[in-house]
């Protein structure tokens, strides 16, 4: 049981800037030699590493990595530096540096111009757990406690340090110019108000509102004043106003497969002109210097209902832009229609009896209901002035039913419908969905060649709005997608998988 809601329209966040970035002129090498870079047309590039990149961090003109052995590259050529260290902290100006090696914090006098190179390290800290820097302070957190170094600079890079009071345990402290974020050993993450220029250190500690759904295990601040988290599914997000009470999180939409093990988890930073993530478990890493774009959820109050209703399915194929028809099967059985311009239902009296309702199908001015024991009844009467319709038809099914053929599947587009039975063979017929349910005859079925892989059968079929879009699933939740389909030959030739992508339901949208 789902509860209904339904997606927000994206926020897009910039994160270009105007000056000029090597990083940036590396990724957009577009040359045979750049076989390192791949880039997705959601505006993420895996970036090829020397090794698995355990730590990242990012600054203004570089970002560095730490390996397992310990190593240190500086991107984006993966240069290695002559020095070793579990993790590395960098001001967002890249002037100050610190290393993290066995909990022994070590500020670089010094830094060039060139990357985190210096004079000579120096001591900062003992029994360090975490450390973030900003553009004259460094934030750390040892022995369960939380401390700053104040008024640090490139020959002064660390100083005596003062606690900062904090009611509960530390676990991972993270800032960015004057703003300092707290994740403790609860997961409860926490904002430090009242830093200025004359009180570096804050005044009080404040709780971020975080969804209660998420898990946090990684934070960062950057630019435009944008924190960031990943949570312990791997799903990024950020916020803009995370020092409201009534604070907005936008999930980032990266593609599943960047990180295919759920068990690792992932570590983000970024910088003034770029996200980066690491999965800790593949020689590559991922950046976006282009645009990020966030999605929320937000749940739909529908007049007469009770908040406590569950929902079933949810079928939406039969919107287009402010007509057509919302359609909601709820955990009881219970069939409701609803337009999108408007926020009340009506209840549809089901053709059979409620137990045995399988699955709903819809296209515009088209509903089709299957049973669990394969007959299917299409809804008549539906338009633009009586979206809902006014009654049931029954389909007539002997073409297939005579071969002992039960549905247990069925998908409609707009002037054609796929089926999927019980043994896992394939069918479609040509024919508008809405014209069907009004048509003396019925429509020819004509089985589909092609299996899935070895050891499975397909369960379940997807049509588009366009013909030629047709995804499929088998019982072990794998994809794939119908090749071949062109205007004149509809069956299309072959099923496709599409490898590294599980699911368990699809929706094609327009």
């Amino acid at each position: 049981d789902i509860n209904l809601s339904v997606l927000k329209p994206s926020q897009e966040v910039c994160v270009k800037t105007d000056f000029e970035d090597p990083l940036a002129q590396d990724t957009c090498d577009t040359s045979p030699e750049a076989d390192n870079l791949l880039e997705h047309n959601d505006g993420w590039t895996r970036v090829s590493t020397p090794e698995i990149a355990q730590y990242l961090s990012a600054c203004q003109g570089y970002v560095c990595m730490s390996g397992p052995s310990r190593t240190i590259h500086i991107g984006p050529d993966w240069r290695r530096l002559d020095y070793r260290a579990v993790d590395l902290a960098l001001a967002p100006d890249g002037q100050l540096v610190w290393k993290l090696d066995f909990g022994v914090a070590s500020a670089l006098a010094d830094v060039t111009t060139q990357g985190p190179v210096g004079s000579r390290w120096e001591t900062a800290a003992r029994g360090v757990e975490s450390v973030a820097l900003s553009d004259s302070s460094a934030w750390y957190v040892t022995q369960g406690k939380v401390y700053i170094q104040t008024e640090l600079s490139r020959s002064i890079p660390c100083r005596e340090g003062c606690q900062v009071p904090c009611q509960t345990l530390p676990l991972k402290v993270c800032c960015s110019h004057n703003m300092v974020w707290l994740l403790t050993t609860d997961y409860w993450l926490l904002w430090r108000a009242g830093i200025t220029e004359q009180c570096c250190e804050g005044t009080h500690w404040q709780q971020v509102n975080v969804p209660s759904q998420l898990q946090v295990a990684d934070i960062a601040l950057g630019p435009y004043n944008l924190g960031w988290l990943v949570d312990r599914n791997n799903c990024v997000y950020f916020s803009d106003n995370y020092a409201s009470e009534n604070c907005l999180w936008w999930q980032v939409l990266i593609r599943n497969y960047l990180f295919e093990n759920n068990s690792i988890l992932c570590q983000i930073s970024t910088n003034d002109n770029s996200i980066w993530v690491t999965n800790r478990i593949s020689p590559f890493v991922y950046k976006n210097s282009t645009s990020i774009k966030g999605h929320r959820w937000n749940e739909v109050v529908i007049k007469n209902l009770t908040t406590q209703l569950r929902w079933r399915q949810i079928t939406a194929e039969g919107v287009f832009e402010e007509k057509g028809s919302l359609w909601l099967l709820s955990s009881a059985n219970d069939l409701f229609h609803l337009r999108p311009d408007c926020d009340s239902v009506n209840v549809i009296a089901l053709p059979c009896r409620a137990e045995d309702v399988a699955s709903l199908t819809a296209a515009p001015h088209a509903l089709w209901l299957l049973t669990h024991s394969g007959q299917i009844y299409v809804r008549q009467g539906m338009g633009d002035s009586c979206p809902q319709g006014d009654k049931w038809r029954t389909l007539n099914l002997e073409q297939i039913s005579d071969k002992q053929v039960t549905l247990r599947h069925v998908s409609c587009g707009c002037d054609i419908i796929w089926a999927c039975d019980t043994k896992g063979d394939m069918y479609m017929a040509v024919g508008s969905p809405y014209l069907i349910a009004t048509d003396t005859f019925s429509p020819a079925w004509v089985q589909v060649d092609g299996r899935p892989l070895s050891n499975t059968h397909f369960v379940k079929v997807f049509v588009g709005s366009e013909t030629h879009i047709v995804w499929a699933l088998d019982n072990k939740n794998n994809i794939y997608v119908r090749s071949g389909i062109f205007h004149d030959y509809q069956l299309g030739t072959d099923w496709v998988l599409v490898p590294d992508l599980q699911a368990a339901e699809i929706t094609i949208s327009g």
